[in-house]
């Protein structure tokens, strides 16, 4: 059997065993490691910052996503009001920048919104687009003046 570590609150840590439902592993990491009752979604981080969402796979055996004998840490995902708003992922310890502070740093970084558009609005893609067509527009125009053989009528 292996076994998973988890990180949490105060240099504390627990035990689990990942050889079961994604759902009841969760269930369990929240009833021994979460002293708050909160909304928000919790997960597990690995020591790089990859999310394991497990909430995405309730039904799947949680060992399928969490290597044996890993190190994760308790992460609090809390989502935006909206879709434009982005999600915030904090870590679940006493003073996560002193603690790990390059873990902390790359949650903050996936926490910043994604610019998916300049600022006039406009998509890089769909300009890229427009510039294709108007490629493609311009090289039909002047194949069709001419018969081909590059003589024109006298």
């Amino acid at each position: 059997m292996t076994f998973i570590t988890v990180n949490y609150g105060d240099n504390e840590h627990e035990i689990f065993n990942p050889n079961c439902p994604s759902k009841v592993l969760l269930n369990s990491i929240r009833r021994k490691c979460v002293t708050v009752e909160s909304a928000s979604v919790v997960v597990l981080s690995d020591s790089v910052g990859n999310i394991k969402n497990l909430n995405e796979n309730l039904g799947t055996y949680a060992n399928l996503y969490l290597e044996g004998r890993g190190i994760y840490w308790l992460v609090s995902v809390e989502k935006g009001l909206s879709e434009q708003d982005p999600v915030k992922y904090s870590l679940m310890i006493t003073d996560a920048d002193e603690t790990c502070p390059e873990l902390s740093s790359r949650l903050r970084d996936l926490s910043k919104p994604q610019s998916k558009s300049r600022k006039d609005g406009s998509s890089w893609s769909s300009l890229k687009k427009r510039a294709v067509k108007g490629t493609k527009g311009a090289s039909s125009g002047r194949n069709s003046r001419g018969s081909g053989s590059g003589k024109g009528k006298k």
